[in-house]
């Protein structure tokens, strides 16, 4: 079976509106959000596809037990999993990684120049973010623990 492209309609604050089929339909979507509105935010709509927004989260706290490093690998890996899970029907694609060598640990957005801009202080981190990451939380303490 062939993995249908899904696009998502997001309202001037970054709200997710709902994921399509194709991008006209989201972009419909974006127009009857702006006639309900009735204001001047049509431009401020957009249609994203899904897992178009790439997020890394660079260093998380998984655990409070010492780890080695391919331990706490493994955890970076089966918390990026717990999103993949979580990140079908969004515009995110969550990696979860280790630190490297000067790193802060954070969440961070690939700009489309490749380089990473951490989110909270120049930029907001989106609800919807905050709620997938909430999730991918929950899922990743209520999975079992091989590690």
């Amino acid at each position: 079976m062939l993995n249908k492209t899904q696009f998502v309609a997001l309202d001037p604050q970054g709200k997710r509106l709902g994921t399509f089929e194709s991008h006209d339909a989201a972009a419909g979507a974006c127009q009857d959000a702006v006639r309900e509105a009735n204001d001047d935010t049509a431009s401020q709509y957009d249609v994203v596809e899904c897992g178009s927004v790439e997020i890394v989260i660079v260093g998380p706290e998984l655990t409070q037990d010492p780890t080695t490093p391919a331990q706490y690998r493994r955890l970076c890996d089966r918390l990026e999993r717990c999103y993949y899970v979580l990140e079908k029907a969004t515009q995110y694609s969550v990696s979860v990684r280790p630190t490297r060598s000067g790193e802060a640990p954070g969440t961070y957005y690939r700009k489309a120049m490749g380089d990473l801009q951490i989110l909270g202080y120049s930029l907001e981190v989106p609800e919807d973010l905050t709620d997938l990451s909430e999730k991918a939380w929950n899922l990743f303490c209520s999975t079992r623990r091989s590690d």
